[in-house]
């Protein structure tokens, strides 16, 4: 994309999630702007010493009420420019959807227990997305796949104790 984050100073990646400042027109990564409370710009109206109750304006080039939309496509479909008031939303999304992403694998583990937390989490990220109409495709994709394995896992435990159930209980054994 070319651009560099101010506050993280890494490049910005095509379907990334960015906030544009309706104040000054910089963008930032979505969760860096959440983590920064705000414009990391010198004397920006929106850096977190400011907070103004309204927003200033949209950024220059945009029409007026642009920086108020709920999330939209960037120029070209590289990820998703979110207005001001919806990043530090998003960045609470998306940690989420890692947490319950986490805990579904560490379900494998722990014999499926987390991973049905998990399962719980990822779903809970979908329904709350849903509800705020807030898109954070990473959070989405994270949340998914924290369902797939949430669901997955305990049912490939029960598989395998289930077979070796039967296995020792061929053999004589002890069954579990």
């Amino acid at each position: 994309m070319g651009r560099t984050c101010p506050y993280c100073r890494f490049p910005m990646k095509l379907k990334e999630d960015m906030t544009l400042c309706p104040a000054c027109g910089v963008a930032h990564h979505s969760d860096c702007w959440g983590e920064n409370g705000g414009c990391t710009t010198y004397a920006c109206s929106y850096s977190p010493e400011s907070h103004p109750p309204e927003p200033a304006g949209p950024p220059l080039g945009m029409p007026r009420g642009a920086a108020q939309l709920h999330p939209m496509p960037t120029p070209g479909g590289m990820g998703t420019l979110l207005p001001p008031e919806h990043a530090s939303t998003a960045a609470r999304l998306h940690g989420k959807a890692t947490n319950a992403l986490v805990l579904s694998l560490m379900g494998i583990f722990c014999f499926g227990v987390l991973s049905l937390a998990g399962l719980v989490m990822g779903i809970s990220v979908l329904i709350q997305m849903k509800t705020l109409g807030i898109d954070v495709p990473t959070a989405r994709m994270r949340a998914v796949w924290a369902i797939i394995l949430g669901a997955a896992v305990p049912i490939f435990m029960a598989i395998v104790f289930s077979a070796m159930n039967h296995s020792m209980a061929g053999m004589g054994g002890h069954n579990f």
